[in-house]
């Protein structure tokens, strides 16, 4: 039928297209055409695909019908630097209470795209809405030295302090979590953004920290 020869093009551009951007919208079309091996398939393509584009849309879809098998596939892949691929492991790595993926996070932190970097902080706040205290703790104190540090590249430190706000607006809101503090924490987020404030030199950022 039309509709088997229309899925069979779509899963063989999936897998064979020799163009990356082919291969990651018909990894995109999988969602439309309802295809019932789609697990099978992305596993498939995940274990031989080369380019981050195309790894970043499969690894995303495996992960909403299998997270074991997301989360597998993420932590192999977390070691690529790659900014764009690493949104989609941030978002994985988001839903986890495993410790072990601070590390990750916090190294991305400091040295990622600054084009991807709020969407990666976003995603590193949610994660330690599941985190001890202390860890949390550390997470504030990470992103102001980076916000205070005038060595660090302007927007990283705005979008360090921006992060500190957003992660004060979580915490106030999400309070499953009871082996924290929210009103300590809470508050050991206003001092840094008030010595932030203080301790900025760029106009710009001055400016913009006053919406804070």
């Amino acid at each position: 039928s039309d509709v088997n020869n229309y899925q069979s093009t779509i899963v063989d551009k999936a897998i064979n297209d020799p163009h990356s951007q082919v291969r990651q919208s018909a990894i995109s079309l999988l969602n439309v055409i309802s295809y019932d091996k789609k697990a099978e398939l992305l596993d498939k393509i995940l274990a031989k695909e080369k380019a981050y584009n195309v790894i970043g849309a499969a690894l995303t879809q495996l992960n909403e019908i299998d997270q074991i098998k997301g989360l597998e596939y993420a932590k192999l892949f977390s070691e690529e630097n790659n900014s764009s691929l690493d949104i989609n492991i941030a978002s994985i790595f988001s839903t986890q209470q495993d410790v072990k993926y601070n590390e990750w996070y916090a190294k991305k932190v400091g040295k990622h795209d600054i084009n991807f970097l709020y969407e990666l902080c976003g995603f590193y706040n949610i994660y330690l809405l599941n985190q001890q205290e202390q860890k949390i703790n550390s997470a504030i104190e990470y992103y102001s030295s980076l916000a205070l540090d005038q060595s660090v590249n302007r927007y990283r430190r705005f979008i360090c302090t921006a992060s500190l706000v957003s992660l004060k607006n979580l915490l106030m809101s999400h309070t499953s979590n009871k082996s924290i503090n929210t009103n300590v924490l809470s508050k050991k987020i206003d001092e840094s953004i008030h010595d932030i404030k203080v301790a900025e030199r760029d106009e710009e950022l001055i400016t913009r920290y006053s919406e804070f």
